[in-house]
């Protein structure tokens, strides 16, 4: 009797940590993260953090599940792309991508694989082009003194400019603690449809953006060679 009370009281909590209702394509932007130069050359674009399965009532929930362990070899075929797009700013690229499946990715193995779990973040990246969204509003780049509103960078986000549509839905933007634009996470349903970011995500952790004072850095000038234009894709 004992042991079966045990197991009742044990399965709720496995259930909670591992549920999830919807995903966070989380992209960083290489100046803020850096503070200036990357230890490596990367393309002049926001990089990918993370695919996060992720549960609108928790916030930074779930984490860390019980999965299958990281296994370079099963995204081979990926790494060149990888490379370019989902790179480590300051440091070792199979370290970040190991550190993502077994802290993100096993959450959501019920749906993705390894290797389908790091494709489908590529696919999401390609499709969605935040950096042109934000040109295409006016907001670019610029010196650090230079500063936006953080409402101002959503809308664009959601509604696009003169030439892009926009998502179509609230993206979450996190800023470093000098209120620099850091991180834009773009939120996806269960069917990786565009939908709202969730208002508690949206006012979760120290890292909310101030609307009247966010820093856009520009990449260090003049950049390292591999960094000379922008990458297309």
């Amino acid at each position: 009797m004992k042991v079966f009370i045990w197991f009742l009281f044990f399965l709720p909590i496995v259930y909670a940590a591992e549920h999830y209702d919807y995903f966070q394509l989380v992209l960083q932007w290489p100046p803020t993260v850096c503070r200036g130069p990357c230890t490596r050359p990367v393309q002049q674009n926001f990089t990918i953090h993370g695919l996060w399965p992720s549960d609108s009532t928790m916030p930074g929930r779930p984490i860390n599940c019980t999965g299958s362990q990281f296994d370079a070899t099963l995204i081979k075929d990926l790494t060149p792309s990888l490379d370019k797009f989902w790179p480590n700013l300051t440091g070792d690229n199979e370290y970040f991508w190991r550190n993502q499946w077994e802290s993100h990715g096993t959450c959501s193995e019920d749906t993705f694989n390894e290797h389908g779990y790091f494709s489908k973040a590529l696919e999401l990246k390609e499709n969605v082009d935040i950096l042109g969204y934000l040109d295409d509003g006016g907001i670019k780049p610029l010196p650090p003194k230079v500063v936006y509103r953080s409402s101002d960078i959503s809308e664009v986000i959601e509604h696009g400019g003169h030439k892009f549509n926009g998502t179509g839905h609230k993206p979450r933007l996190w800023c470093s603690e000098d209120n620099k634009l850091l991180e834009i996470s773009v939120c996806y349903n269960l069917d990786l449809a565009y939908t709202d970011c969730p208002p508690k995500l949206l006012n979760y952790s120290s890292h909310i953006c101030k609307d009247q004072c966010v820093g856009f850095p520009d990449f260090p000038y003049p950049p390292p060679p591999l960094l000379a234009s922008a990458v297309s894709y």
